[in-house]
Formats: structure tokens, C-alpha cells, sequence
């Protein structure tokens, strides 16, 4: 039997008072503190099991909202699903017959693309929907409370062989591949990572990288996501990234070669 690793529910587990994400969109931010992100995930892990979704079920998450993205994820994580992240200017059709998928939870624009363009049929047998749609795309993953006082779902620490996750990469300098990643190799990122950052309580991390998101509340820092053109980077308004930077008081930043050099030359 293979080791267990710290999962998901573990590394939330302190602070929860603490702001986790903060989402800025045209001059305004949601903040999301570590508590209620717990709590969301829970539930989310409670409607993805009464959906079908069960432990090895491999998960495309499309959705450029990043609190939904962090705790969809998490959520996966927590009932033993694998979240897959594909990036939106890769070849989505190829990488969904490659990884055959057998969820799909995403923004409606994300499952009109699936219904016109046939992204992971026939594979997709759960098509769940974040956020409100306009007509029927799928199933809507909601994260209501039943009634009454129920506890939260009891989750159990992963094995550490088992997978964790597939990202896919952008295709800009080949067709995109999608890398396995275990827990034992998330943890072990987590932990380079941490020793290479050095994160302090009051550290402010910018993700200019949306998967960034995912890492910074299991990093313990409070986690600020700039809107950041993911189609075209490079066409990002400049100030979409300065204004949270300077807001915030961000201390750290990961993004892309495109998105550094946009603020570079913008401080500049």
C-alpha cells in the first residue's frame, strides 16, 4: 500500500478566516476567505457525487472564473476524481480524444463549444454547468445546503500513486500533451515551491497564469487573479495587472513570459 500524502481538506484546514482568492474583473473583486472555500468544496463534492461522479472519474474543468475552477477542482480532489485542465487555445477537440473524459463541468460558452463542436463525444456522460445559462446546456452543478443541520461529507487522505490531476499544454510550440501528475508529484511541487518562495502570512501571490490559482490557497498565501485575456494574453490591458498589483500589495508574482513583459513595459 502506498503512502498518504496531505490532501486538499488538510492543507485548507488553518486559517480559515484568511482571504484565500480574491478575483478582480474590470474594477471590481469577489474575495473568497479559506473557510468558505472549505465549505464550498464540500458541497460541490456532495452535488458531484449525487451527479455520478465517482473516484477515478476523469473531469474536464472549463471555466475562467477562477473561484469556480479553485473549488470545482478541489472538489474532484476531495471524492477521488481527477480534474482535467486543458487551456482554452489549445486543440480542445484533440485533447478531450485523447484523454476521454468522462465529466465535463464548465461555463455555458465552454458547452456550446462541446455541443457545436462535438468536444468529448462519446465519451462526456456528465455535462455539468457552472454559473447561470441562457437555454439548456447540461445538468447545473449547484451548491445549495440541503435543510437541516447535515454534516459534511467525510473525505479520506489520498494514496499517494494515485492521480491527481491532467494538464494539458498550450500547444504553442507542438500539439498539446497532457501531463499525469500524482499526488505524490503535486505534493512534492508544493513543497519545492514552498521552500523556493518562502511564503509569509501577510505575502500576496498574483496568478497571472489562471492553474496558478489553483496553487496558491494549498500554498497558504492569499491568492489575487487579475483578468487576464486567456485567449490572448499579450492583448491584456496592461492595467488589468498593475491596478490588482499595486490594490493588493502583491509581493509575488507567477504569470507567463507574455504577462510579465506587459507589466514590465507598463512600469516602464
Amino acid at each position: 500500500m502506498t503512502a498518504t500524502v496531505p490532501g486538499i481538506a488538510a492543507r485548507l484546514a488553518d486559517g480559515p478566516d484568511a482571504v484565500a482568492l480574491v478575483e478582480c474583473r474590470r474594477g471590481t473583486s469577489r474575495t473568497t476567505r479559506r473557510g468558505e472555500l472549505v465549505r464550498r468544496c464540500h458541497l460541490l463534492a456532495r452535488a458531484l457525487r449525487e451527479e455520478g461522479v465517482r473516484p477515478g472519474h476523469k473531469a474536464v474543468v472549463m471555466t475562467r472564473d477562477a473561484h469556480d475552477l479553485t473549488a470545482v477542482s478541489y472538489a474532484l480532489g476531495l471524492i477521488g476524481a481527477v480534474p482535467v485542465l486543458i487551456e482554452p487555445r489549445a486543440e480542445v477537440g484533440r485533447c478531450l480524444r485523447d484523454v476521454a473524459p468522462d465529466v465535463f463541468v464548465g461555463e455555458p460558452l465552454a458547452h456550446l463549444g462541446r455541443r457545436a463542436l462535438g468536444w468529448g463525444r462519446p465519451h462526456v456522460r456528465i455535462p455539468l454547468v457552472t454559473g447561470p445559462a441562457p437555454f439548456p446546456l447540461g445538468r447545473r452543478l449547484t451548491t445549495r445546503a440541503p435543510a437541516g443541520d447535515t454534516p459534511l461529507p467525510r473525505v479520506r487522505e489520498p494514496d499517494g500513486d494515485e492521480p491527481a490531476l491532467i494538464a494539458f499544454t498550450s500547444g504553442s510550440t507542438g500539439r498539446p500533451k497532457g501531463a499525469e501528475y500524482r499526488h505524490t508529484t503535486l505534493a512534492g511541487q508544493l513543497d519545492a515551491l514552498t521552500t523556493l518562495l518562502d511564503p509569509r502570512p501577510d505575502d500576496v501571490l498574483l496568478a497571472g497564469f489562471l492553474p496558478v490559482a489553483l496553487l496558491g490557497p494549498l500554498l497558504g498565501v492569499t491568492t489575487v487573479v487579475p483578468a487576464v485575456n486567456h485567449l490572448a494574453p499579450a492583448r491584456t490591458p496592461p492595467e488589468e495587472l498593475v491596478g490588482p498589483v499595486l490594490e493588493h500589495r502583491a509581493s509575488i508574482v507567477l504569470a507567463s513570459p507574455a504577462v510579465l513583459t506587459l507589466i514590465a513595459r507598463h512600469c516602464a
